[in-house]
């Protein structure tokens, strides 16, 4: 370190010598108020000796600091996106494929917040440039608060992450890193690592644990054809829907990983080709109950779709009863299903009316849409009339793409 001495008289010093004298001068007064009078008294014609410390390259400097925009994550987790930490080992991934795009989440919670892992192996992964996340192979997570009722920006929040760059719109304090590599297949793969305090988030948190008891995330992937490509697209599970008031269309993680896991013999549950199913089942009767019969349930009520698991078919049949929440008489009684071949390509078979008792029509109207790409086709419609009411809603669909 090196030592500079510098001298100046009181009368004309120059600009470093004035603006240095006054800093000195009101320093002095603030920090030394019984030799003030004596210092200031005697300055006058006398030269002052400061020393100023400079430091030099070679000196040792360790300065350990929590940035302004990343809360304080657990010591032993380093936010690189290599994701060799063993917290990732022994957890319950969700997995998706779609697009020949093979996707895999899973979640960590400690007192200081929520951690997400993240891998994608993907053929046609690209960066193309900076900070241009929707034309960059990249992951999208969006969480919702476990206190939200609808949506609120500050409380659906909108996390952006590809190999060189990550962002948030609402510019919440976050950490989040990836890597690109290739796997043993040699097929290129993107893995990803988050981390955000539970309080940047919205969270509340259970006064017992210190955690939450479970966080609503949509993970996305960007998937790239090309810079500005139509064909750009984020891959989600089925009816996992961001950015509008159904903040419970969502996947619930908590500190092991994914809640609503498939087993992997189970009938139902993820498509044969490794499309998620939605959240909001519950699988417990799969097994079968006392009569023997197999069955799922919902847990949630809104749009969810499960699959048989090892089935992929263009031939089938299948029926499903279904209860109206609101009754027959609801303002807008309505059930349906939807046949998928894919997120951009499906069937629906719906049933709906007005109120039954009282509209005195006691009709209900069935339609058949077929949805391609991006518009509604409709391809049969119809009324069919009941003689008594009934709360269940009983749709058979024959498939035969033979005929």
């Amino acid at each position: 370190m090196r030592r500079y001495k510098s001298n100046y008289p009181g009368r004309g010093p120059g600009l470093f010598g004035r603006i240095f004298q006054s800093v000195l001068r009101v320093s002095a007064y603030l920090l030394l108020p019984g030799a003030c009078a004596a210092f200031l008294g005697g300055c006058g014609e006398q030269a002052i000796s400061v020393d100023v410390n400079v430091i030099e390259s070679t000196d040792e400097y360790d300065w350990q600091y929590t940035p302004a925009f990343v809360g304080e994550k657990d010591g032993d987790m380093q936010i690189d996106g290599v994701l060799s930490e063993q917290v990732w080992q022994d957890r319950n991934w969700l997995t998706h494929c779609e697009k020949d795009v093979s996707l895999r989440y899973t979640t960590a919670f400690t007192q200081k917040g929520l951690y997400i892992a993240a891998v994608a192996e993907d053929e046609h992964m690209q960066w193309n440039d900076k900070r241009a996340f929707m034309n960059n192979s990249s992951f999208r997570f969006y969480i919702v608060s476990n206190t939200a009722e609808a949506y609120f920006c500050f409380d659906c929040l909108n996390f952006l992450v590809d190999q060189e760059d990550s962002s948030c719109r609402q510019q919440v304090r976050f950490e989040a890193e990836a890597a690109r590599s290739v796997n043993e297949a040699g097929v290129p793969t993107l893995t990803a690592e988050f981390f955000a305090a539970w309080e940047d988030l919205n969270y509340t948190v259970n006064p017992e644990t210190g955690m939450p008891d479970f966080a609503r995330i949509v993970p996305m992937y960007r998937y790239v054809e090309g810079f500005e490509s139509a064909d750009n697209a984020f891959l989600k599970p089925a009816f996992a829907e961001v950015d509008n008031n159904r903040v419970n269309n969502t996947l619930l993680f908590n500190k092991d990983g994914y809640i609503n896991v498939s087993g992997d013999e189970a009938e139902l549950g993820n498509a044969a080709n490794g499309y998620a199913k939605s959240d909001g089942w519950d699988l417990s009767g799969l097994e079968g109950g006392q009569d023997g019969v197999r069955t799922v349930r919902t847990t949630a009520e809104h749009g969810q779709a499960i699959f048989f698991s090892d089935i992929e078919s263009s031939r089938y049949a299948y029926s499903v009863d279904m209860k109206l929440a609101g009754g027959i008489n609801d303002t807008a009684p309505s059930a349906g299903v939807c046949d998928m071949k894919s997120a951009a390509e499906f069937n629906c078979m719906r049933i709906a009316g007005a109120p039954y008792l009282d509209s005195g029509r006691k009709a209900l109207t069935y339609n058949t849409l077929d949805f391609y790409e991006t518009l509604w086709h409709d391809v049969l419609r119809g009324d069919r009339v009941e003689s008594v009411g009934s709360d269940i809603i009983n749709i058979r669909v024959i498939k035969d793409d033979t005929r």
